[in-house]
């Protein structure tokens, strides 16, 4: 497919863009302790400026600092020694034909630097009582839960909430307005307001969260007045020619707050008082554990798409839209005029190079994004940026993929997600690189995670292509020994054969209904590829069985969800009381709901005792002993990392390294990183 309309340029006021792709504003932390912009953050949105996005927009760039944070690093323009360092980022972007915008907020009651300053939190009026978080949210490892940043996590700090006078208001509008100016100084090309999201704005624009009865509260037009006073006080500053616009939520879920026609009435009066766009996101009840992967980092492709259509038969400014669109629907979005923009978040931190790629004609070597959260995830605690495909993001200045100064023979050894990404990078690098599978195909348990999930098939996929691409020697079905290896002219050895699973020490684990992963690959490996949903066949059905899966990881939960889909019952046993663990929690979140919401039993806290003919027994976390029916047992958790052959190449003197699960069970994010780690590290 070509890509015309979305390749195309177009224009926000007076800013021209070199096409329709935008970077999603998102939090990065990574600015220094107090706001200010870091080479590193420099270095990451270069990446994307070179990779051909048309406009980058920073996202939550505090108005005032530290006042109105909600971490130490999140980046802010609070006051003139705040200009120099986005001057400097603006100039680099610049370099490479992008132009980048500051998305502007106050934080409001979400501010947690002011809570645990002991400075009050600003709110457009004091809440009522309000129930407390869902019972999922606690779902947290304990430092998780030490590193939360959200105002209901900090602990040794009172709560104060400061209802905004009607001068209080006038202030903070100039305060925006002033933020605005400072970055038109420094060279940023326009600026968005954030009016959604739950922040202070938004505050005001909900009926949620704005109870005044005042000319600030009531009806849709009075509670858009603080921010057309804002847009209508950055206009006295600046003028009408800077490109100002704004972000705002077209509905909110789980919760009696905005809808859409308060959204487009919104985006109308936004635009009679001088905005230049209207960016459609949407926003959820951050009590709801969901609501995260509902609302703005939509789980659900296109969500927002039709929230973005009816403001645009609304305004006459251009529309965004946002929420995981992919490029082909963006191309039918703009082509039939339902939106002028689309904003790319996770897609462009997992491939920074996907606009030059649509340019180029390859959109098959777009890296996909996984959808496990982990960028999102990050922000939750208050720490900087990641990606758990791209080892680069949140790295761009310390990983570089440069030519090798001495480049090598390169030996691979292992298929699976450590030993591709491996031989990627080796191979960019300019090494000459040999990738050695013990088996018929590329993957190796990530294969199986590929027959579970869509997103897992398309970075499956994408690495094959990629070492396609990159001319990486590939020898399927053969199993490298050890005392082959020194004779064979590798001046590197890298071993990335994974983990094992053994079978739990309990009695009964040795039945023939039981089964590790590497054991079941024939049974997923007779549905086809998809969805854990939609892979059930009435060939394969387990209709009326009883599966149990012990490990309730994101490899188990998997599993489960398959099992699920053909019809078994399904229950989960896991040791610990936090599920899919490794996803980081916004990730989990949505994957326990989703394997809740399939009828699947989770149970925690489960000491496994014996497994039966028919059955398992636990003791679960108060001590009672539990059984349930098991027609079919399979083992997804207790992973270690296999040393077997990289301890075999070294006690022959070869100078192997280990990565990936072989070295330290870390599933796919632990893998690229640390083979990112060893193949970049000079």
């Amino acid at each position: 497919m070509s890509y015309p309309h979305l390749l195309s340029p177009g224009r926000i006021g007076t800013m021209s863009l070199r096409n329709r792709i935008l970077m999603c504003p998102m939090g990065d932390d990574q600015a220094t302790d107090g706001g200010y912009v870091t080479p590193q953050q420099v270095a990451y949105f270069e990446a994307r400026a070179r990779g051909g996005v048309a406009l980058l927009i920073v996202g939550s760039v505090g108005i005032t600092a530290p006042e109105g944070l909600a971490s130490p690093h999140q980046s802010a323009i609070g006051n003139d020694s705040f200009v120099e360092g986005w001057a400097e980022l603006a100039n680099r972007v610049h370099k490479h034909g992008a132009k980048v915008a500051l998305q502007l907020v106050h934080n409001g009651k979400a501010a947690v630097e002011d809570l645990l300053a002991g400075r009050p939190l600003m709110v457009p009026s004091l809440p009522t009582k309000q129930g407390g978080a869902d019972s999922l949210m606690g779902m947290l490892t304990p430092g998780e839960a030490s590193r939360m940043g959200t105002p209901a996590s900090v602990t040794g700090a009172k709560l104060v909430l400061h209802e905004m006078t009607a001068d209080d208001i006038q202030a903070m509008a100039e305060r925006y307005a002033n933020a605005v100016a400072r970055a038109a100084r420094a060279g940023i090309d326009g600026c968005e307001l954030h009016a959604g999201h739950g922040y202070l704005i938004d505050n005001f624009l909900s009926p949620t969260t704005n109870r005044r009865e005042d000319e600030y509260g009531g009806s849709v037009e009075n509670r858009a007045r603080f921010l057309v006073e804002i847009i209508e006080a950055t206009r006295r500053k600046v003028g009408n020619d800077y490109p100002l616009w704004c972000r705002i939520n077209g509905e909110e879920l789980f919760i009696d707050g905005e809808n859409l026609d308060d959204a487009c009435r919104v985006a109308e009066l936004a635009e009679a008082a001088g905005a230049d766009a209207v960016h459609v996101s949407a926003y959820a009840d951050p009590a709801r554990a969901i609501g995260y992967t509902e609302a703005h980092a939509t789980h659900i492709p296109g969500r927002f798409i039709p929230l973005a259509e009816a403001v645009k038969k609304r305004v006459e400014v251009p529309v965004i839209a946002v929420g995981r669109i992919e490029p082909d629907e963006a191309e039918t979005l703009i082509s039939q005029g339902r939106a002028d923009f689309v904003a790319m978040g996770r897609k462009l931190l997992a491939d920074p190079d996907l606009p030059n790629k649509l340019v180029a004609g390859t959109p098959e070597a777009i890296r996909p994004c996984m959808y496990h959260y982990r960028c999102i995830s990050q922000i939750f605690e208050r720490s900087k940026i990641r990606c758990a495909v791209n080892s680069l993001t949140g790295f761009e200045a310390d990983r570089k993929i440069e030519p090798a100064r001495d480049p090598h023979r390169v030996l691979v050894i292992g298929g699976g997600p450590a030993g591709m990404e491996a031989a990627r990078l080796a191979s960019l690098r300019g090494h000459e690189v040999v990738l050695a599978e013990a088996s018929g195909s590329l993957g190796g348990r990530f294969a199986l995670a590929a027959r579970t999930a869509e997103p897992n098939k398309a970075l499956l996929r994408w690495f094959e292509g990629e070492l396609e691409r990159q001319h990486v020697e590939v020898r399927l079905e053969t199993r490298v020994q050890s005392e082959d290896v020194g004779g064979m002219g590798f001046d590197e050895v890298y071993v990335a054969t994974g983990a094992r699973w053994p079978r739990p020490e309990v009695p009964g684990a040795e039945l023939s209904h039981v089964k590790t992963v590497d054991e079941i690959r024939s049974w997923l490996f007779d549905e086809p590829i998809g969805a854990a949903k939609e892979i059930a066949t009435e060939a394969a059905s387990e209709s009326g069985s009883h599966v149990v899966v012990l490990g309730g990881d994101r490899t188990g939960l998997a599993i489960a969800g398959g099992a699920r889909a053909r019809g078994a019952e399904v229950l989960v046993l896991e040791p610990g009381h936090v599920f899919a663990e490794a996803n980081g929690m916004v990730g989990r979140w949505r994957y326990v709901h989703d394997a809740e919401e399939m009828g699947i039993r989770l149970i925690g806290g489960a000491d496994l005792r014996e497994i039966r003919l028919g059955a398992v027994d636990w003791v679960d976390a108060e001590g009672r002993s539990c059984s349930a029916k098991a027609d079919r047992v399979i083992v997804s958790s207790g992973a270690i990392p296999d040393t077997r052959l990289v301890d075999a190449l070294v006690s022959h003197g070869i100078a192997a390294r280990a990565l990936g699960d072989c070295e330290s069970v870390g599933f796919v994010e632990g893998a690229v990183q640390r083979a990112a780690e060893l193949i970049l590290r000079d």
